[in-house]
């Protein structure tokens, strides 16, 4: 009979459907292009939402930070030192690799890759030829966070506690918005906004002409990623959560992970 038992629950086991993902720690968000969302996770994943389904997409070591290829796909600062590039068939390339310290990651509309460093250098991957140049590499106290919006790349300068304006062609950097408090990722709204995670200020803030407003409080938001139609979505550092945030009312829910 104890056979017979073992047998039994063995063969259970082996029919069982896979356990579902769950978060674990997570890093980023990134709104794909048909309005599912993309996570980094400490498990060494990133993970899809789409509506409520989580699954896994890509393993790859500590995604930090992942960027919406406008060619399809996604790319992922993986460990903060190589920018891996996943298609639309899961299929994980490499698209520059001994970096250092890669602390965020964002596409232009060319398919270019732009990335900020913790030592304070914002750089450019070539598509075409994959050449890395540098368009800032003093000034800056640990950037993190950036976005392309035509020919301005915005980053988050964290420790000097602004957001500033890089115009692409000639690497002049001007300050765009100050009074934040250790921001640590920004993204641009449709409604030409953008939206910074102020980790320091535990708030999400709207940055437009000139003015900041705070949206919403969140705990040490993290990642930022704004959806078509203006929904904001939040990761925080210390939960291994999701939230959604309404732009207009500043309401909050959690819509993956930890309550």
């Amino acid at each position: 009979m104890r056979v017979l038992a073992i047998v039994a629950v063995v063969s259970l086991v082996a029919g069982a459907a896979p356990a579902k993902p769950k978060l674990r720690g997570t890093t980023d968000v990134a709104v794909a292009r048909d309005g599912s969302l993309l996570v980094g996770d400490i498990s060494n994943r990133v993970l899809r939402l789409r509506g409520k389904r989580l699954s896994a997409v890509a393993t790859i070591r500590f995604p930090v930070e992942i960027a919406i290829d406008p060619r399809g796909g996604f790319a992922v600062a993986s460990n903060e030192t190589r920018i891996r590039r996943v298609d639309a068939r899961g299929r994980v390339t490499t698209l520059a690799s001994g970096l250092a310290q890669i602390t965020a990651l964002a596409f232009d509309a060319q398919g270019n890759v732009y990335f900020s460093e913790l030592g304070g250098r914002v750089r450019r991957l070539d598509r075409a030829t994959r050449r890395i140049s540098t368009l800032v590499d003093t000034g800056l106290n640990q950037p993190h966070g950036l976005v392309v919006d035509g020919g301005t790349l915005y980053v988050c300068d964290t420790f000097n506690h602004r957001l500033v304006a890089i115009d692409v062609a000639s690497g002049g950097v001007r300050t765009h918005a100050t009074g934040f408090q250790i921001p640590v990722d920004v993204d641009r709204g449709p409604d030409g906004a953008l939206y910074v995670a102020d980790a320091g200020g535990n708030r999400i803030a709207r940055v437009a002409g000139g003015d900041v407003t705070t949206v919403a409080r969140l705990i040490a938001p993290n990642g930022v990623a704004v959806a078509r139609n203006g929904t904001i979505y939040v990761t925080e550092r210390l939960l291994p959560r999701v939230r959604a945030v309404n732009p207009a009312t500043g309401a909050v829910r959690t819509i993956v992970g930890s309550p």
